[in-house]
Protein backbone atom coordinates (compact mmCIF):
# COMPACT_ATOMS: atom_id res chain seq x y z
CA UNK A 1 0.00 0.00 0.00
CA UNK A 2 1.31 3.37 -1.07
CA UNK A 3 2.39 5.95 1.73
CA UNK A 4 2.40 9.19 1.81
CA UNK A 5 5.10 11.67 2.93
CA UNK A 6 2.66 13.11 5.56
CA UNK A 7 1.92 9.98 6.97
CA UNK A 8 6.02 9.11 8.23
CA UNK A 9 4.88 9.27 11.24
CA UNK A 10 2.26 6.59 11.74
CA UNK A 11 3.94 3.59 13.81
CA UNK A 12 5.06 0.95 10.88
CA UNK A 13 3.38 -1.68 13.09
CA UNK A 14 -0.10 0.03 12.24
CA UNK A 15 0.27 1.40 9.10
CA UNK A 16 -0.74 -2.30 7.25
CA UNK A 17 -3.26 -3.18 5.01
CA UNK A 18 -5.16 -6.21 6.86
CA UNK A 19 -8.64 -5.63 7.99
CA UNK A 20 -10.87 -7.64 10.08
CA UNK A 21 -14.58 -7.76 11.90
CA UNK A 22 -16.95 -5.55 10.95
CA UNK A 23 -18.23 -4.59 13.68
CA UNK A 24 -21.58 -2.11 13.09
CA UNK A 25 -23.82 -1.24 10.53
CA UNK A 26 -24.17 2.70 10.91
CA UNK A 27 -25.70 4.13 7.59
CA UNK A 28 -26.88 3.09 4.25
CA UNK A 29 -26.65 6.49 2.55
CA UNK A 30 -23.59 7.06 0.57
CA UNK A 31 -21.76 9.97 -1.47
CA UNK A 32 -19.33 8.50 -3.61
CA UNK A 33 -17.18 9.17 -6.84
CA UNK A 34 -16.11 5.87 -8.30
CA UNK A 35 -17.92 4.65 -10.73
CA UNK A 36 -18.91 0.70 -11.02
CA UNK A 37 -17.24 -0.93 -14.16
CA UNK A 38 -17.04 -4.10 -13.55
CA UNK A 39 -19.67 -6.68 -13.96
CA UNK A 40 -20.59 -9.03 -10.84
CA UNK A 41 -19.83 -13.18 -12.02
CA UNK A 42 -22.79 -15.01 -12.05
CA UNK A 43 -23.17 -17.70 -9.81
CA UNK A 44 -26.82 -19.37 -8.41
CA UNK A 45 -26.97 -20.22 -5.25
CA UNK A 46 -29.17 -22.97 -4.83
CA UNK A 47 -27.01 -25.04 -7.53
CA UNK A 48 -23.88 -25.62 -4.47
CA UNK A 49 -26.42 -27.45 -2.53
CA UNK A 50 -27.55 -29.56 -5.05
CA UNK A 51 -24.63 -32.06 -4.97
CA UNK A 52 -24.24 -35.14 -2.93
CA UNK A 53 -23.30 -33.96 0.40
CA UNK A 54 -20.40 -35.40 2.40
CA UNK A 55 -21.48 -37.05 5.73
CA UNK A 56 -18.16 -35.64 7.54
CA UNK A 57 -19.14 -32.05 6.36
CA UNK A 58 -21.63 -29.32 7.87
CA UNK A 59 -22.71 -26.80 4.83
CA UNK A 60 -23.86 -23.80 5.25
CA UNK A 61 -24.18 -19.98 3.93
CA UNK A 62 -23.87 -17.26 6.02
CA UNK A 63 -23.03 -12.90 5.38
CA UNK A 64 -19.58 -12.02 5.01
CA UNK A 65 -19.98 -8.70 5.07
CA UNK A 66 -22.38 -5.53 4.13
CA UNK A 67 -21.91 -2.40 2.60
CA UNK A 68 -21.22 -0.02 5.79
CA UNK A 69 -18.83 1.64 7.40
CA UNK A 70 -18.01 -0.64 10.37
CA UNK A 71 -16.73 -0.23 14.02
CA UNK A 72 -13.23 0.63 12.87
CA UNK A 73 -14.86 3.09 10.60
CA UNK A 74 -13.42 1.07 7.41
CA UNK A 75 -16.24 1.43 4.59
CA UNK A 76 -17.05 -1.26 2.49
CA UNK A 77 -18.39 0.54 -0.71
CA UNK A 78 -20.84 -1.74 -3.38
CA UNK A 79 -18.58 -0.89 -6.18
CA UNK A 80 -15.85 -2.35 -4.46
CA UNK A 81 -17.33 -5.74 -3.11
CA UNK A 82 -18.88 -6.16 -6.58
CA UNK A 83 -15.16 -6.16 -7.86
CA UNK A 84 -13.93 -8.34 -5.18
CA UNK A 85 -16.53 -10.32 -3.47
CA UNK A 86 -15.21 -13.65 -4.86
CA UNK A 87 -11.89 -13.26 -3.73
CA UNK A 88 -13.42 -15.12 -1.01
CA UNK A 89 -13.45 -18.18 -2.27
CA UNK A 90 -11.32 -20.74 -1.19
CA UNK A 91 -10.47 -19.10 1.65
CA UNK A 92 -10.01 -20.77 5.31
CA UNK A 93 -12.71 -20.97 8.12
CA UNK A 94 -11.25 -20.49 10.93
CA UNK A 95 -12.29 -19.77 14.79
CA UNK A 96 -11.81 -15.99 16.23
CA UNK A 97 -9.36 -15.30 13.77
CA UNK A 98 -6.90 -17.45 14.91
CA UNK A 99 -5.19 -18.66 11.38
CA UNK A 100 -4.02 -21.55 13.61
CA UNK A 101 -7.51 -22.83 13.95
CA UNK A 102 -8.68 -23.74 10.57
CA UNK A 103 -12.19 -25.55 10.86
CA UNK A 104 -13.48 -25.30 7.03
CA UNK A 105 -13.25 -23.06 3.64
CA UNK A 106 -15.57 -21.09 1.77
CA UNK A 107 -16.02 -22.53 -1.63
CA UNK A 108 -18.78 -20.09 -3.45
CA UNK A 109 -19.64 -16.29 -2.89
CA UNK A 110 -22.61 -13.88 -3.83
CA UNK A 111 -23.87 -10.34 -3.51
CA UNK A 112 -27.26 -9.66 -2.10
CA UNK A 113 -29.52 -7.05 -2.43
CA UNK A 114 -31.34 -5.23 0.78
CA UNK A 115 -34.00 -7.95 0.58
CA UNK A 116 -31.75 -10.95 0.76
CA UNK A 117 -32.16 -11.53 -3.34
CA UNK A 118 -29.30 -12.65 -5.48
CA UNK A 119 -27.94 -9.58 -7.19
CA UNK A 120 -27.82 -10.06 -10.82
CA UNK A 121 -27.48 -5.82 -12.06
CA UNK A 122 -24.27 -3.50 -11.03
CA UNK A 123 -24.91 -1.83 -7.57
CA UNK A 124 -24.26 1.91 -6.88
CA UNK A 125 -23.15 2.97 -4.03
CA UNK A 126 -26.41 4.28 -2.67
CA UNK A 127 -27.75 0.28 -2.70
CA UNK A 128 -27.75 -2.15 0.01
CA UNK A 129 -25.53 -4.67 -0.42
CA UNK A 130 -24.26 -7.95 1.23
CA UNK A 131 -21.36 -10.57 0.69
CA UNK A 132 -22.85 -14.00 1.48
CA UNK A 133 -20.58 -17.29 1.18
CA UNK A 134 -21.51 -21.04 1.50
CA UNK A 135 -19.05 -22.98 3.38
CA UNK A 136 -17.81 -26.48 4.64
CA UNK A 137 -17.20 -26.97 8.17
CA UNK A 138 -14.99 -30.14 8.58
CA UNK A 139 -17.65 -31.49 11.45
CA UNK A 140 -16.11 -35.16 11.74
CA UNK A 141 -12.79 -33.35 13.04
CA UNK A 142 -14.57 -30.09 14.49
CA UNK A 143 -18.00 -31.77 16.46
CA UNK A 144 -18.44 -29.22 18.99
CA UNK A 145 -17.53 -26.09 16.69
CA UNK A 146 -20.22 -27.93 14.00
CA UNK A 147 -22.69 -28.03 16.95
CA UNK A 148 -22.13 -23.67 17.56
CA UNK A 149 -22.73 -23.50 14.07
CA UNK A 150 -26.41 -25.00 14.36
CA UNK A 151 -26.90 -23.55 17.29
CA UNK A 152 -25.73 -20.44 15.85
CA UNK A 153 -27.89 -20.40 12.66
CA UNK A 154 -31.06 -21.56 15.23
CA UNK A 155 -30.99 -19.08 17.61
CA UNK A 156 -28.50 -16.41 16.30
CA UNK A 157 -25.82 -16.71 19.31
CA UNK A 158 -23.34 -17.07 16.77
CA UNK A 159 -22.58 -15.40 13.54
CA UNK A 160 -19.03 -14.68 10.80
CA UNK A 161 -16.30 -12.00 10.86
CA UNK A 162 -14.68 -11.57 7.53
CA UNK A 163 -10.74 -11.02 7.19
CA UNK A 164 -9.67 -8.69 4.16
CA UNK A 165 -6.89 -7.30 2.67
CA UNK A 166 -6.95 -3.43 0.76
CA UNK A 167 -4.55 -2.18 -0.71
CA UNK A 168 -5.19 1.39 -1.18
CA UNK A 169 -8.19 3.51 0.80
CA UNK A 170 -9.74 6.99 0.68
CA UNK A 171 -11.46 8.93 3.25
CA UNK A 172 -15.07 8.57 4.26
CA UNK A 173 -16.21 11.86 5.64
CA UNK A 174 -19.55 10.37 7.87
CA UNK A 175 -21.91 13.34 8.92
CA UNK A 176 -24.01 11.73 11.79
CA UNK A 177 -26.29 14.70 11.61
CA UNK A 178 -27.20 14.14 7.71
CA UNK A 179 -26.23 10.28 7.61
CA UNK A 180 -24.02 10.19 4.84
CA UNK A 181 -21.16 9.62 4.02
CA UNK A 182 -18.57 11.66 1.51
CA UNK A 183 -15.81 10.12 0.30
CA UNK A 184 -12.73 12.21 -0.27
CA UNK A 185 -9.65 10.84 -2.51
CA UNK A 186 -6.47 10.31 -0.61
CA UNK A 187 -3.85 12.03 -2.83
CA UNK A 188 -0.34 14.21 -1.41
CA UNK A 189 -2.45 16.66 -0.90
CA UNK A 190 -5.21 15.33 1.47
CA UNK A 191 -2.47 12.83 3.07
CA UNK A 192 -2.93 14.65 6.14
CA UNK A 193 -5.90 13.72 7.34
CA UNK A 194 -4.66 9.84 8.28
CA UNK A 195 -3.48 11.17 11.21
CA UNK A 196 -7.13 11.62 12.35
CA UNK A 197 -8.35 7.81 11.85
CA UNK A 198 -8.57 5.78 15.22
CA UNK A 199 -6.75 2.37 12.96
CA UNK A 200 -3.98 5.02 13.59
CA UNK A 201 -4.04 6.39 16.54
CA UNK A 202 -6.22 9.25 16.05
CA UNK A 203 -9.50 10.42 16.99
CA UNK A 204 -11.53 9.78 14.81
CA UNK A 205 -12.84 13.04 14.07
CA UNK A 206 -12.03 15.66 11.64
CA UNK A 207 -14.34 19.26 11.94
CA UNK A 208 -16.89 17.26 13.66
CA UNK A 209 -17.13 14.78 11.43
CA UNK A 210 -16.52 11.01 11.80
CA UNK A 211 -13.50 10.09 9.33
CA UNK A 212 -13.02 6.48 8.45
CA UNK A 213 -11.55 4.82 5.41
CA UNK A 214 -12.79 3.60 2.29
CA UNK A 215 -11.33 0.62 1.47
CA UNK A 216 -10.40 0.19 -2.11
CA UNK A 217 -8.81 -2.69 -3.71
CA UNK A 218 -10.13 -5.07 -1.30
CA UNK A 219 -8.85 -9.09 -0.96
CA UNK A 220 -10.93 -11.15 1.26
CA UNK A 221 -8.62 -13.57 2.90
CA UNK A 222 -11.31 -15.62 5.04
CA UNK A 223 -13.92 -16.58 7.87
CA UNK A 224 -13.98 -16.74 11.19
CA UNK A 225 -16.98 -17.99 13.73
CA UNK A 226 -17.25 -16.25 16.70
CA UNK A 227 -19.67 -15.63 19.36
CA UNK A 228 -22.23 -13.13 18.69
CA UNK A 229 -21.05 -10.83 15.90
CA UNK A 230 -20.90 -7.04 16.53
CA UNK A 231 -21.83 -6.92 13.22
CA UNK A 232 -25.45 -8.29 13.17
CA UNK A 233 -25.89 -8.71 9.78
CA UNK A 234 -22.78 -11.41 9.83
CA UNK A 235 -25.58 -14.16 10.87
CA UNK A 236 -25.33 -17.49 9.43
CA UNK A 237 -28.51 -17.29 6.94
CA UNK A 238 -28.27 -21.40 5.97
CA UNK A 239 -26.89 -24.61 7.84
CA UNK A 240 -27.57 -28.44 5.72
CA UNK A 241 -29.33 -29.63 9.21
CA UNK A 242 -32.16 -31.37 8.18
CA UNK A 243 -32.98 -32.63 12.06
CA UNK A 244 -33.15 -28.96 12.82
CA UNK A 245 -35.71 -25.93 11.79
CA UNK A 246 -33.95 -23.03 11.32
CA UNK A 247 -35.54 -19.73 13.17
CA UNK A 248 -36.18 -17.04 10.64
CA UNK A 249 -32.57 -15.36 9.26
CA UNK A 250 -32.22 -11.74 10.97
CA UNK A 251 -31.58 -8.99 9.35
CA UNK A 252 -31.36 -6.39 11.70
CA UNK A 253 -29.95 -2.66 12.01
CA UNK A 254 -29.00 -0.20 14.71
CA UNK A 255 -30.30 2.89 15.52
CA UNK A 256 -27.77 5.11 17.14
CA UNK A 257 -28.85 7.95 19.39
CA UNK A 258 -26.46 9.78 21.87
CA UNK A 259 -28.12 7.78 24.99
CA UNK A 260 -27.86 4.42 23.56
CA UNK A 261 -28.00 1.64 20.88
CA UNK A 262 -31.62 0.39 19.98
CA UNK A 263 -31.37 -2.90 17.33
CA UNK A 264 -34.17 -2.63 14.74
CA UNK A 265 -35.28 -6.42 13.56
CA UNK A 266 -38.98 -6.07 12.86
CA UNK A 267 -41.03 -3.69 10.74
CA UNK A 268 -42.95 -3.00 13.76
CA UNK A 269 -39.91 -1.69 15.85
CA UNK A 270 -38.79 0.48 12.45
CA UNK A 271 -42.40 2.15 12.58
CA UNK A 272 -42.39 2.49 16.48
CA UNK A 273 -38.42 4.40 16.05
CA UNK A 274 -40.27 6.30 12.67
CA UNK A 275 -43.30 7.64 14.56
CA UNK A 276 -40.90 8.56 17.67
CA UNK A 277 -38.95 10.53 15.65
CA UNK A 278 -41.37 12.33 14.07
CA UNK A 279 -42.96 13.21 17.18
CA UNK A 280 -39.47 14.63 17.98
CA UNK A 281 -39.65 16.54 15.08
CA UNK A 282 -42.70 17.96 15.10
CA UNK A 283 -41.89 18.83 19.02
CA UNK A 284 -38.72 20.53 17.62
CA UNK A 285 -40.38 22.65 14.95
CA UNK A 286 -42.91 23.49 17.33
CA UNK A 287 -40.46 24.66 19.83
CA UNK A 288 -38.70 26.26 16.83
CA UNK A 289 -41.88 27.82 15.96
CA UNK A 290 -42.38 28.98 19.40
CA UNK A 291 -38.89 30.48 20.21
CA UNK A 292 -39.37 32.38 16.46
CA UNK A 293 -42.40 34.71 17.83
CA UNK A 294 -40.89 35.26 21.18
CA UNK A 295 -38.26 36.37 19.09
CA UNK A 296 -40.00 38.85 17.29
CA UNK A 297 -41.99 39.64 20.05
CA UNK A 298 -39.02 40.89 21.62
CA UNK A 299 -37.72 42.65 18.21
CA UNK A 300 -40.99 44.76 18.19
CA UNK A 301 -40.62 45.33 21.53
CA UNK A 302 -36.35 46.34 21.56
CA UNK A 303 -38.12 48.20 18.33
CA UNK A 304 -40.56 50.15 20.16
CA UNK A 305 -38.08 51.01 23.17
CA UNK A 306 -35.51 52.51 20.60
CA UNK A 307 -38.48 54.73 19.11
CA UNK A 308 -38.93 56.15 22.30
CA UNK A 309 -35.57 56.14 23.30
CA UNK A 310 -35.54 58.22 19.63
CA UNK A 311 -38.63 60.77 20.76
CA UNK A 312 -36.46 61.09 24.35
CA UNK A 313 -32.93 62.11 22.59
CA UNK A 314 -35.16 64.39 20.68
CA UNK A 315 -36.98 66.22 23.55
CA UNK A 316 -33.42 66.34 25.21
CA UNK A 317 -31.49 68.09 22.41
CA UNK A 318 -34.76 70.28 21.95
CA UNK A 319 -34.95 71.11 25.77
CA UNK A 320 -30.96 71.98 25.92
CA UNK A 321 -31.43 74.18 23.01
CA UNK A 322 -33.88 76.41 24.70
CA UNK A 323 -31.82 75.81 27.91
CA UNK A 324 -29.03 77.17 25.68
CA UNK A 325 -30.73 80.08 24.74
CA UNK A 326 -32.32 81.01 27.34
CA UNK A 327 -29.00 81.02 29.62
CA UNK A 328 -27.34 83.39 26.55
CA UNK A 329 -30.92 85.36 26.78
CA UNK A 330 -30.24 86.38 30.70
CA UNK A 331 -26.72 86.96 30.96
CA UNK A 332 -27.46 89.34 27.84
CA UNK A 333 -30.36 90.77 30.29
CA UNK A 334 -27.86 90.13 33.20
CA UNK A 335 -25.02 92.39 31.46
CA UNK A 336 -27.51 95.02 30.56
CA UNK A 337 -28.94 95.18 33.96
CA UNK A 338 -24.72 95.31 35.46
CA UNK A 339 -24.90 98.46 32.78
CA UNK A 340 -28.36 100.17 33.74
CA UNK A 341 -27.22 99.52 37.72
CA UNK A 342 -23.57 100.93 37.11
CA UNK A 343 -25.12 103.96 34.85
CA UNK A 344 -27.87 104.98 38.27
CA UNK A 345 -24.83 104.64 40.26
CA UNK A 346 -23.25 106.78 38.49
CA UNK A 347 -26.08 109.41 38.25
CA UNK A 348 -26.94 108.89 42.26
CA UNK A 349 -23.29 110.11 43.22
CA UNK A 350 -23.50 113.04 40.38
CA UNK A 351 -26.70 113.89 42.07
CA UNK A 352 -25.65 113.31 45.80
CA UNK A 353 -22.65 115.95 44.80
CA UNK A 354 -24.60 118.41 43.16
CA UNK A 355 -26.62 118.31 46.60
CA UNK A 356 -23.63 118.58 48.68
CA UNK A 357 -21.83 121.27 46.74
CA UNK A 358 -25.43 123.20 47.13
CA UNK A 359 -25.50 122.59 50.32
CA UNK A 360 -21.97 123.33 51.11
CA UNK A 361 -22.48 126.38 49.27
CA UNK A 362 -25.45 127.94 51.90
CA UNK A 363 -22.63 127.71 54.59
CA UNK A 364 -20.00 129.75 51.91
CA UNK A 365 -17.96 126.68 51.45
CA UNK A 366 -16.91 126.07 47.55
CA UNK A 367 -15.87 123.15 46.12
CA UNK A 368 -13.88 123.43 43.20
CA UNK A 369 -10.84 121.22 42.66
CA UNK A 370 -11.78 117.52 41.21
CA UNK A 371 -10.11 116.03 44.45
CA UNK A 372 -12.43 117.59 46.77
CA UNK A 373 -15.36 116.48 44.41
CA UNK A 374 -14.20 113.10 44.92
CA UNK A 375 -13.96 113.32 48.09
CA UNK A 376 -17.34 114.89 49.04
CA UNK A 377 -18.87 112.16 46.61
CA UNK A 378 -17.13 109.36 49.03
CA UNK A 379 -18.44 110.31 51.90
CA UNK A 380 -21.28 108.54 54.54
CA UNK A 381 -24.32 110.21 54.86
CA UNK A 382 -23.40 110.69 58.59
CA UNK A 383 -19.82 111.89 57.21
CA UNK A 384 -21.16 114.91 55.41
CA UNK A 385 -23.63 115.93 57.83
CA UNK A 386 -21.24 116.00 60.17
CA UNK A 387 -18.66 118.40 57.91
CA UNK A 388 -22.00 120.70 57.25
CA UNK A 389 -23.01 120.92 61.23
CA UNK A 390 -19.23 122.00 61.59
CA UNK A 391 -19.55 124.23 58.71
CA UNK A 392 -22.45 126.11 59.73
CA UNK A 393 -21.14 126.57 63.49
CA UNK A 394 -18.01 127.89 62.00
CA UNK A 395 -20.22 130.47 59.58
CA UNK A 396 -22.07 131.94 62.72
CA UNK A 397 -18.72 132.64 64.62
CA UNK A 398 -16.95 134.02 61.82
CA UNK A 399 -15.52 137.43 63.43
CA UNK A 400 -17.49 140.63 61.48
CA UNK A 401 -16.03 140.88 58.41
CA UNK A 402 -13.19 143.50 57.53
CA UNK A 403 -13.36 145.98 54.47
CA UNK A 404 -10.14 146.98 53.09
CA UNK A 405 -10.16 151.20 51.70
CA UNK A 406 -12.11 151.14 49.38
CA UNK A 407 -15.26 149.08 51.98
CA UNK A 408 -14.62 146.08 50.05
CA UNK A 409 -14.96 142.96 52.74
CA UNK A 410 -11.60 141.18 52.99
CA UNK A 411 -11.89 137.61 53.69
CA UNK A 412 -9.73 136.84 56.68
CA UNK A 413 -8.38 133.47 56.95
CA UNK A 414 -9.00 131.31 60.16
CA UNK A 415 -5.41 129.76 62.07
CA UNK A 416 -4.45 127.00 60.00
CA UNK A 417 -6.29 123.68 61.13
CA UNK A 418 -4.56 120.07 60.48
CA UNK A 419 -5.38 118.72 57.61
CA UNK A 420 -7.59 115.80 56.71
CA UNK A 421 -4.29 113.97 55.80
CA UNK A 422 -2.72 115.01 59.70
CA UNK A 423 -5.72 113.54 60.89
CA UNK A 424 -5.44 110.45 59.34
CA UNK A 425 -2.13 109.94 59.95
CA UNK A 426 -2.39 110.41 63.19
CA UNK A 427 -5.40 108.39 64.43
CA UNK A 428 -3.97 105.20 64.72
CA UNK A 429 -4.91 103.73 67.41
CA UNK A 430 -8.37 105.75 67.84
CA UNK A 431 -11.53 104.55 67.80
CA UNK A 432 -13.43 104.28 64.59
CA UNK A 433 -16.31 106.60 65.78
CA UNK A 434 -14.22 109.43 66.43
CA UNK A 435 -11.70 109.07 63.89
CA UNK A 436 -14.58 109.46 61.43
CA UNK A 437 -15.77 112.40 63.32
CA UNK A 438 -12.22 113.72 63.50
CA UNK A 439 -11.66 113.64 59.52
CA UNK A 440 -15.20 115.16 59.52
CA UNK A 441 -14.12 117.72 61.38
CA UNK A 442 -10.70 117.96 59.43
CA UNK A 443 -12.80 118.20 56.19
CA UNK A 444 -15.23 120.85 57.47
CA UNK A 445 -11.74 122.90 58.85
CA UNK A 446 -10.24 122.40 55.38
CA UNK A 447 -12.85 123.76 53.16
CA UNK A 448 -13.62 126.31 55.99
CA UNK A 449 -9.86 128.28 55.00
CA UNK A 450 -10.19 128.21 51.93
CA UNK A 451 -13.55 130.18 51.45
CA UNK A 452 -14.13 133.09 48.86
CA UNK A 453 -15.21 136.08 49.91
CA UNK A 454 -18.93 136.72 49.87
CA UNK A 455 -19.62 139.89 47.87
CA UNK A 456 -22.17 142.39 49.49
Amino acid sequence: MKRYISEASIDDALFNNHVTAALMTLTKTYVSDTPVDTDPPAGVKASVFDIDKNPELLYGSAILVSASMNGNDDLFLPSELCKSFRTAISTPYNISHNEKEIVGHIFEARLLNADGEWLSDVPSDQDEVDVEIDFVLYKHIYPEIAKQVIDGYMDGSYGVSMECYMEDFDYAMYDETLGSVQIVRRNPETSFLTQYLRVYGGRGYYQNKRIGRALRQVTFKGVAHTEIPANLRSVYTYVHAPEKRPLEPTKAFLYLTKENVMTIETLEQAQSVIAELEAKLAALEAEKVAEAEKLTEKISEVDALQAKLSIAEQSVASITEQHEAAKAELDQTKGQLDSTVAELAKLNQERVLAERIAQLAEVNVAVDSDDEKARIAGMTDEVFASILTYAAKAKDSTKADVTDADGDPLDIAEPTEPTVEDVVASDQGVDPAAREVAIAKATAEHLLNYRKPIKK
